[in-house]
């Protein structure tokens, strides 16, 4: 049963980076490489204290997530007044901002809310290693001269070479 339950996941998984990446060959390819790679190990690198379970479960999560909250920009004119039109699909969660409205002393006070990974939800894992691994993925296939600045400074605080 768990071994249909990962087969399962992991096409839910690719079919949630065709939705997500769809217009986005670079990164499609590069998320499907990074499933693909996890999917085969015997231990997450990610996540090495994960059991099959528990792997199987944020696999689903990154699907949900990659469909739901993944929403791509691509760029319609190439001068410093450039245009972006957003790639918002009958699945993107449109969010209404009340909680942060709910919250606007919280995010006003100046302090940092950073919350623990024992406090955090699967799900709120599960975005943070989609990002993070999105972001990994894209500071190795984007070329440099489409890098922004904080890129530049993330890349070289991480060690990577510009």
């Amino acid at each position: 049963m768990a071994s249909t339950r990962a087969l399962n996941a992991y096409r839910s998984a690719l079919r949630a980076t065709k939705i997500a990446f769809t217009n986005d060959t670079t990164r499609l390819l590069a998320a499907r490489s990074k499933i693909k790679h996890e999917m085969k190990l015997e231990n997450s690198s990610t996540h090495p204290k994960y059991t099959p379970a528990e792997r199987i479960k944020l696999l689903e999560n990154v699907s949900n997530f990659l469909i739901h909250n993944i929403v791509q920009g691509v760029k319609k004119t190439e001068d410093k007044n450039s245009r972006y039109t957003l790639n918002i699909h009958k699945d993107t969660e449109l969010g209404d901002n009340e909680e942060i409205k709910k919250n606007k002393s919280r995010f006003s006070s100046g302090s940092s809310a950073v919350t623990g990974d024992n406090q955090k939800s699967n799900l709120d894992k599960a975005k943070e290693g989609v990002t993070d691994t999105y972001d990994k993925a894209a500071s190795h296939v984007q070329p440099e001269e489409e890098k922004g600045v904080f890129q530049k400074i993330g890349d070289t605080l991480s060690g990577k070479k510009n």
